[in-house]
């Protein structure tokens, strides 16, 4: 069908003789003079309404989902905006057809709709419908012009318009393209401000706590991701490290992680004087205040997995609140594996939740690993039946964490970091990948 456009309109042209000929290749070239949309459309409409000496004129493009057509309608010196659905009218019915309608009695034609006449008190006397067809041969939209000003519509016309017709579908086409190129271009440098920012927290200086060695990473799978971890020394003696993971990805579960971010920066116990431990993290209070901040963030309509710990230096001591997130894991250095569990509901959607805390021990030796759930879920080989992938799995991590026990935090971190990218190298990884690693030395 694309081929019969370009020699299709060379015969057209041909019949229409030289002076309408150069009417339509002027007409082409305004059309094609500008490369946004809406100036694309409204020059269709005047160039349509002009070169076929018509009282009005309509210009339809068809929706994103095809069901209707959206229009232009030019009355005097002004537009107005209408849709119709495809099985309705002159227009609907050329854009299906793929053929040029010229009626001269329009209110005899079952396929008129003449509602808006009676509505307006508009007096439709002839009507040719033109499609534009893109150069698949898709209908893409509907010239209408209506009400010629001397006589009816004929075969020139006809042939006029065809021609404008196709010059109209390529304006149209190469419009769309732009618009789209410029979309997306704004968006790619949103996402790419969005990263430096979301990256400010994400990838972080680690500071150290006497007594332990503390690694962590943090790596979203699109430009911006729903994971949150912050790591603070809050004294010289309590470390608060936080992991955490919005429901959903991309710039919803972002804009979230910011929000959060920004709570818990505000809630952050600081003190000029280190001598004194701010405890306000250990509380219990803390997480039920970070909850109701996120319930009135998000309207409980999205949650949050998060799990923060403080380490007390002197005590060798972890203290957990899980709160729906992935247990952590912790490894004894004999080899002993033990989890965390989830006492406390995720965050951001129930009131006045009342958080529980674990205690843990750690001995020379032991390991803690925070993660969230795009390590132990990153997938690899083919989906089975069930659109299932094999998965990296708890178990896998352990035995990583056991092999590299004497490793550093940083080691550790590394070596799990590049396992999961060797176990997803021939599948693009589709969550966040975040994990934290405190090691009692």
């Amino acid at each position: 069908m694309s081929g019969d456009i370009p020699k299709r309109t060379f015969t057209v042209g041909l019949k229409l003789g030289q002076f309408r000929l150069q009417s339509v290749l002027l007409a082409g070239k305004k059309l094609n003079s500008t490369r946004a949309l809406n100036e694309v459309l409204t020059s269709i409409l005047y160039v349509s309404v002009s070169e076929l000496n018509a009282e009005t004129g309509t210009v339809y493009l068809v929706n994103e989902t095809r069901d209707k057509l959206v229009s232009r309608v030019m009355k005097g010196k002004t537009e107005e905006v209408l849709s119709i659905p495809l099985d309705k009218g002159l227009a609907g019915a050329a854009f299906l057809s793929k053929e040029i309608l010229n009626v001269s009695d329009p209110y005899n034609d079952p396929r008129f709709d003449k509602s808006h006449d009676e509505e307006t008190g508009f007096k439709t006397r002839n009507i040719l419908s033109i499609p534009m067809m893109n150069r698949n041969g898709e209908s893409i939209g509907v010239i209408q012009v209506i009400n010629k000003k001397e006589g009816e519509y004929d075969s020139y016309d006809e042939e006029f318009a065809m021609i404008l017709a196709t010059f109209a579908a390529i304006a149209v086409e190469n419009a769309k393209h732009v618009q789209f190129m410029i979309e997306r271009e704004r968006l790619e440098k949103e996402l790419s401000l969005a990263h430096k920012i979301q990256s400010t927290f994400l990838q972080q200086d680690i500071p150290q706590l006497n007594g332990f060695d503390i690694w962590a990473v943090s790596r979203p799978c699109y430009e911006i991701g729903g994971d949150y971890m912050q790591l603070a020394k809050i004294s010289e003696t309590e470390y608060l490290a936080i992991i955490a993971d919005v429901s959903g990805k991309g710039i919803p579960a972002a804009l979230i992680t910011l929000a959060l971010h920004a709570a818990i920066m505000i809630l952050l116990p600081i003190d000029s004087d280190t001598s004194k431990p701010q405890v306000v993290a250990t509380r219990v209070e803390y997480t039920a205040l970070i909850n109701e901040i996120l319930r009135s963030v998000t309207g409980g309509r999205a949650f949050v997995t998060f799990c923060p710990v403080i380490i007390y230096g002197e005590e060798n001591k972890l203290n957990f609140c899980n709160c729906g997130h992935t247990e952590p894991i912790i490894i004894r250095k004999n080899g002993k594996v033990e989890r965390v569990a989830s006492q406390t509901p995720v965050l951001g959607i129930l009131e006045n939740i009342e958080p529980i805390m674990e205690s843990v021990h750690m001995e020379k030796g032991d390991i803690a690993c925070m993660f969230t759930d795009g390590v132990d879920e990153a997938s690899s080989g083919p989906a089975d039946e069930t659109g299932n992938r094999d998965e990296f799995g708890v178990d896998r991590l352990v035995e990583l964490l056991k092999k590299n026990m004497k490793e550093s935090a940083r080691e550790i971190t590394d070596t799990i970091i590049d396992a999961i990218e060797e176990y997803t190298s021939e599948y693009r990884i589709e969550d966040d990948v975040t994990l934290v690693i405190i090691k009692k030395k």
